[in-house]
């Protein structure tokens, strides 16, 4: 079974996708972006997702969402899990975090809201395993 799934439809006028990072165990849902103006988004696929870390550039500390989390603009902590892809591809380096400041991404899926909690999901499902799936579906 899937623990995760990205669902995601293009933008109508920007070259990025937009959807939902989606936690089957609990339903749970967080608004987010993949690719730019420049750079397409991740492809659709099944990834392995794993090695959950703590980061220090600041783009990954902002938060979108500073009302809801209460953080005044600050993501603590600044955090990224890498993907890998389990099927053949070019692309490279692909991430979830946290996606601060200008909306858009270089093929990761940048969470534009609630970024604490999914990093505490991630952690929770993450806890004890090598990996989980992710299934990525950008119409």
């Amino acid at each position: 079974m899937l623990d995760l799934i990205f669902a995601a439809k293009k933008h109508p006028s920007k070259a990025r996708v937009e959807g939902y990072l989606i936690f089957n165990s609990t339903g749970s849902r967080y608004f987010s972006y993949s690719g730019s103006k420049t750079l397409k988004p991740l492809p659709n696929g099944v990834y392995c997702v794993k090695n959950l870390h703590l980061r220090k550039d600041m783009a990954m500390h902002l938060d979108v969402s500073p009302k809801e989390n209460g953080l005044y603009g600050l993501c603590f902590p600044p955090w990224s899990v890498d993907l890998e892809p389990v099927f053949p591809t070019e692309r490279n380096a692909l991430r979830i975090h946290p996606d601060g400041h200008l909306p858009g991404t270089e093929g990761c899926i940048g969470i534009r809201e609630n970024v604490d909690k999914c990093f505490d999901n991630l952690k929770t499902l993450l806890s004890g395993k090598s990996g989980v799936l992710l299934k990525v579906d950008c119409a």
